[in-house]
Order: C-alpha cells, then sequence, then structure tokens
C-alpha cells in the first residue's frame, strides 16, 4: 500500500490526489480520485490497514455527473474483483485505469449521436436502446442547449408537441412556486424536444429545477427521470407514473425556489402537480389516483390556476441547499402528530419543554466516511419543522467542530490494545460532553444527531454528570462494550459504553480520553439492550458476567415488540421516576428499512417494531436525552440513502411524542 498511492499519483499527475491520512499509525489512507473529462468523476478511496495482503480496499463515488446508480455500482464492484484476482498485491493502479477507459468510452457514446444528426430522418425515430444510453449519459438534459447539426429533426418535433403539451396550474407555499408539464412521445428523442420546448419559456429556464420522468412502452418499457439536483424528486414522480400506469407520456414540474426551506412539503406539491399534469391531460385512469388527503389547515398551501401575481424576479431567489429530503412515499400525513409536549408534562424538564439540537458530525471512530453528513441531512429533511409541530420549543446549537486527525496526534501504547483514532475521537465526545452538560443541566432535552456511534461516550458522560441515576436504552444490532484491549478490529464506535462502565477502562491511558478520569460512571443495571444480533465473543462475556438485562432479536420474536418493551422499562424504572436516555443506532432497523448505514446486519427491526421502541420511551414522559446515529448517505447513494434519513427522522419524531391517536 506504501508504493501504491505515491506510485498512481505520479502516473496519473493531477488526477490523483492524496487527501487525508485517517490512521497514520495503522498505516490506513484515504485517496482522491478524479477522472477528468466533460463531466468529471470522483472516486473516494479508503485503504485500511491491512491492504493489500488481507483487507480490501473501499470506494465511494462521491461525484458523478451522468452515471445512472448501475454505472456507479460497475465501477464499485470492479474494484472488488480487481482485488480479489490481485493475490494480495496492489490494485489500485489498475482499477484507476479500468474507470479511465470506461469514462472515455461513455464520453465517446455520448458524442457519436451527433454525428448521425445531420442525416436523420425529420420524423420521430421508434424507441431504440441506445437512445436510453445516450440520455441517460447527459446530466444536463434539462438545461438550455445549443442547436446544432440535428436542428432539423429537432423542430419538426418540436413543432408536433408544442401543441401537445398540457401546463397545469401553480401551487404556491412559502413564496415557492410549482408546475406541471405534461406531454405524449413516442421516443427519448421525443422527451429531448418536449425539454426544448419547455426551456424556450425564460419563466421556465431560469427557474431552480425542472425535474423529469417519463415512461415508454411497447415491445419493452423504457423509463427514466431527472432529478435536477432535487435528490428524490425524480424517481418520485417515476413512481407515481408506475403506480398510475402512464405510459408514453413525459411529465415535467418546474420548481422557482422562494428562499424558505419546504422539508418535506415539498414532495407532496411536487407530486400533486404531476398528478394534475397527467390527470389534466387525458395519461391516466383517474380511478387509479390515490385518495387525496385532507391537508393541515395550518400548512395549507395556496392554489392557484394561472400566474397572475407571482412574482418572477427569481435572482433574488435562493437556489435551495442540496439535501436528501424527507420522502412523501412515507405517508407523511397518516402520521401528522396527535401528542403534544405539553399534553404529557415530563417532569424532569423545565418549562417551555425544549429540544436542544446539538449536531455531532463524529467519522473518525469507524473507517467508512459518510457519517459525519448525517446531521445536516436530518435537518435538511425537516427536523426543526417536526418537532415544532410535536409542540418543542426548538433550540439549534449547530454542529460541533470536530478536529481532524494529524500524523502528530498521540496514539495509543500497543500494551494497552488497539483503539484507532482515540486523540480525535476522545477530544470530540469531550466537545459533546461539556456541550450535552450545559443542556441538560438547563433543564432541556437533548437531541444529539451523529456521527458515528463513538459520540455515545460523551452524551453517556453528559448526562450521567447530571443524571447519575439515568437509565439507559441501547438500541443497536451490536452492543458496543467493546475495551482497547479485547476489541478485533480497534474502531472507536464499539467501545463507548465501555468508557462510562465503571471498571472496564482505565481512561488515563487512551490518549484524548483522559478527561473521563475520576468523570461519571454507570452500574449494569443502569442500562437495557434492545435489538442485539451481532455480539462479539468478549461482549457476550461481559453482558453475561455483569448481568446487563439485554434483549435480542431473538427476545423480540420470543415475546413481540410490546412484551419486550414492557420488560425492558420495567427493569429500568419499575414505579419510580427515573430520568431515561435512549441512544438509536439506525443499524438496529433492518437494511431493508434503513440501509444507509456502516455496519449492516440482516433481520434486525421491523418498520413498526422500531417505532414501537422509541413510542413506548416517549410514553414513560422520562425521556431528557436522544442520540440517532450511524447514517450514512454515502454507502446507499439514492433511494437508499433517503430512506435512511426518512426512517431516522420519523424515529425521532415518535421518541418525542408522536403517535398514530
Amino acid at each position: 500500500m506504501l508504493v501504491d498511492g505515491p506510485c498512481s499519483q505520479a502516473i496519473f499527475s493531477d488526477e490523483f490526489q492524496l487527501s487525508a491520512d485517517f490512521d497514520q499509525s495503522d498505516g490506513a489512507k484515504s485517496f482522491t480520485v478524479q477522472v477528468p473529462g466533460p463531466h468529471s468523476i470522483i472516486l473516494q478511496v479508503h485503504l485500511p490497514h491491512g491492504y493489500p495482503s488481507t483487507d480490501a480496499p473501499v470506494a465511494v463515488v462521491n461525484e458523478s455527473l451522468g452515471l445512472t446508480n448501475a454505472q456507479r455500482d460497475q465501477i464499485t464492484g470492479k474494484l472488488d474483483t480487481i482485488f480479489d484476482r490481485s493475490n494480495g498485491q496492489v490494485c489500485l493502479y489498475e482499477w484507476i485505469a479500468d474507470v479511465r477507459e470506461v469514462h472515455a468510452t461513455r464520453q465517446t457514446v455520448k458524442e457519436q449521436p451527433q454525428s448521425e444528426c445531420a442525416i436523420a430522418a425529420t420524423v420521430p425515430r421508434p424507441v431504440q436502446q441506445d437512445d436510453t444510453a445516450s440520455f441517460a449519459s447527459d446530466p444536463h438534459t434539462l438545461r438550455p442547449r445549443t442547436r446544432t447539426a440535428q436542428a432539423v429533426r429537432d423542430r419538426a418535433r418540436e413543432a408536433k408537441l408544442t401543441p401537445l403539451i398540457f401546463h397545469g396550474g401553480t401551487i404556491v407555499d412559502r413564496k415557492s412556486v410549482f408546475q406541471g408539464h405534461a406531454c405524449p412521445i413516442s421516443s427519448v428523442g421525443d422527451v429531448r424536444s418536449f425539454l426544448a420546448v419547455l426551456l424556450d419559456d425564460r419563466k421556465l429556464s431560469r427557474a431552480c429545477h425542472n425535474m423529469l420522468a417519463y415512461r415508454i412502452t411497447g415491445d419493452f418499457t423504457i423509463k427514466d427521470n431527472d432529478e435536477d439536483r432535487e435528490d428524490g424528486a425524480g424517481s418520485k414522480m417515476l413512481h407515481l407514473m408506475e403506480l398510475t400506469k402512464a405510459e408514453n407520456v413525459a411529465v415535467v414540474v418546474t420548481r422557482w425556489c422562494g428562499g424558505i426551506h419546504l422539508g418535506p412539503d415539498r414532495f407532496k406539491h411536487i407530486n400533486a402537480c404531476a398528478r394534475e399534469a397527467l390527470e389534466g391531460g387525458g395519461f391516466i385512469d383517474v380511478s387509479l389516483l390515490p385518495q387525496s388527503r385532507k391537508k393541515h389547515k395550518k400548512q395549507a398551501p395556496h392554489y392557484r390556476n394561472d400566474f397572475e401575481g407571482v412574482p418572477y424576479d427569481y435572482k433574488h431567489f435562493q437556489i435551495c441547499r442540496r439535501g436528501i429530503s424527507s420522502s412523501s412515499c412515507r405517508q407523511w400525513d397518516e402520521v401528522r402528530p396527535h401528542i403534544h409536549a405539553g399534553e404529557h408534562r415530563n417532569a424532569l424538564l423545565s418549562l417551555p419543554h425544549t429540544v436542544s439540537v446539538i449536531g455531532a458530525p463524529m467519522t473518525y471512530g469507524q473507517p467508512l466516511l459518510g457519517t459525519d453528513g448525517g446531521p445536516d441531512l436530518l435537518r435538511e429533511a425537516g427536523l426543526h419543522k417536526t418537532l415544532v409541530d410535536l409542540g418543542w420549543s426548538v433550540e439549534e446549537t449547530g454542529n460541533l467542530n470536530f478536529v481532524a486527525p494529524t500524523r502528530n496526534d498521540p496514539t495509543l501504547d500497543r500494551r494497552y490494545g488497539k483503539a484507532k483514532q482515540c486523540f480525535p475521537v476522545g477530544n470530540g465526545t469531550k466537545q459533546l460532553y461539556q456541550v450535552f452538560q450545559q443542556k441538560a443541566g438547563e433543564g432541556k432535552l437533548c437531541l444529539v444527531l451523529g456521527g458515528d456511534h463513538t459520540i455515545g461516550a460523551g452524551s453517556l458522560a453528559g448526562l450521567l454528570s447530571v443524571h447519575p441515576d439515568a437509565g439507559v436504552i441501547w438500541v443497536d444490532a451490536h452492543a458496543d462494550i467493546n475495551t482497547p484491549t479485547d476489541s478485533d478490529s480497534g474502531n472507536m464506535h464499539g467501545m463507548p459504553i465501555a468508557f462510562l462502565m465503571d471498571g472496564m477502562v482505565d481512561s488515563s491511558k487512551i490518549p484524548g480520553f483522559e478527561w473521563l478520569v475520576n468523570g461519571p460512571t454507570m452500574k449494569p443495571d443502569q442500562l437495557v439492550y434492545v435489538g442485539l444480533r451481532d455480539v462479539d465473543n468478549f461482549e457476550r462475556r461481559v453482558i453475561r458476567e455483569k448481568g446487563i438485562k439485554a434483549f435480542t432479536m431473538q427476545d423480540v420474536d420470543r415475546y413481540g415488540i410490546g412484551k419486550t418493551m414492557e420488560m425492558a422499562l420495567d427493569h429500568l424504572c419499575g414505579k419510580k421516576q427515573r430520568p431515561l436516555h435512549m441512544s438509536y443506532d439506525i443499524d438496529a432497523v433492518d437494511p431493508l428499512v434503513a440501509p444507509s448505514t456502516g455496519t449492516r446486519v440482516r433481520g434486525g427491526l421491523t418498520w413498526r417494531e422500531a417505532h414501537y421502541v422509541a413510542e413506548a420511551v416517549a410514553e414513560t414522559n422520562m425521556l431528557v436525552g436522544l442520540d440517532m446515529v450511524e447514517v450514512n448517505p454515502m454507502l446507499a447513494p439514492g433511494n437508499g440513502a433517503q430512506i435512511t434519513v426518512d426512517m431516522a427522522l420519523l424515529l425521532i419524531s415518535s421518541a418525542l411524542g408522536n403517535r398514530i391517536l
């Protein structure tokens, strides 16, 4: 590995950059690889300490304009294939060369139709497979384009399609304007022409987003979508078309941003505009449409049938930040909050009941990049609005500023085991401890957004310094009670409980964790596990010897989630009032429900089981702290990441009072 990175950097020059040294002591490194071209691909590669002899490299496609999900998977899968046949030899150079070749082929395929356009017929062509390839490879399809050799054919198509386009009414909500458009099509060329017609309108071309979905049926079906920087929108529109059996039609929803974040509401408006355009144009069977839901009076948008009075000075509108946002397909309206913080008093909190949102973007406790993006994604998905709807006052503390590892950081003496990047992890958890302690001391509920699960050490320390007798509910697939001397991997996201469990770890020997010497500790009877299913041998022995109450997935299968939570809470609380803290690792949930996390284990909590855990804790009215950790959007790009963020947000709402009735 020591020669793989520098050699590749020398061969590929500026295309290969050393981005960071994430674990100098163990030899693990991360690189940024940029494959140039009109639309470059940026890759992040992590080489673990055992590479290349034992451990495989990990690759993430960080930026890839024009790449489909299948092409992303092909790139990352190619690295695994090369490593498998490398027999312990370095493989980074071969992989980069292969990606460069594939990228060059994509550019050639993209340019090929231009040379054929001059001799193309002016009538629409039948559906062809290469249409799909050329269209999918162009990420700027929705942007204004320069007419070249295919102008004759384009003008003919556009003249034919213009009178057939149906323009729906507009929806105005908090200064944002949405409008849907639908057009019959018979080929991907028709889709391009439809977009060209729309973008000839100056108002439409200046919009922040023009989101597209289309379906073409015949001997086979061609379907695709373009989200135009509004992640998740195009796929939802395409899903609507499939549900309503819309065929041979393209739909575009235009959004002009008003500078105010709409959260999940924007997806409801996008869906409503797409549905209106498809229905108004006669492209779908109305009987197949889902029943409309009653809108919350307070949040009801204003519907208009024309553009009269709508401000069009779009250059002053803010373009919303790109982010994975809450999905309308989760049926948000059907789980609207019906309980407020003031309805059931939590005597452990000060009035008015306030949630202090603490961002803890920790990523150094495990080897995968991406967990530091969790806090901002949850906020962008509508966290603050959700909390306010539940009746909470919200105090935003922002993200803690964790210092990245450097090669000069002190490391753990090998005599005391393995604790990778312990110095930055320890300093980061100390920051969280101090903020948590302050906010909890003010009588506020602390909501900590991770980040990997090493932040649990900081949360628990802050909790126990204010509430020494607090009970802790650890919802996780893993026990996270390894010690540096007994950990096989040395990854610190598997150790946070051990640092707070009385007598398990000598913090004075761990660089960065000296602040825990003589700090708060907890006893075994203060802890309950829920959802365990992947426990190391050492952890299993500790749980048994210390008598820690643990409910595994086997217990959930045996007793059901209702009885399991009843026993868990009875153990912690009985009939007494006791402060509770719940640390919720998203990997406790089955990967089918929450796939975008780093340590997935099959057979986890179902959607309803996961929510019942949070709901049962909320009903005690004794919750004073909540962690939501290990959401990693880089591990399941696209819908997988969005589904995971949605799930995490809904679990937070359930823990803080949201219920069905």
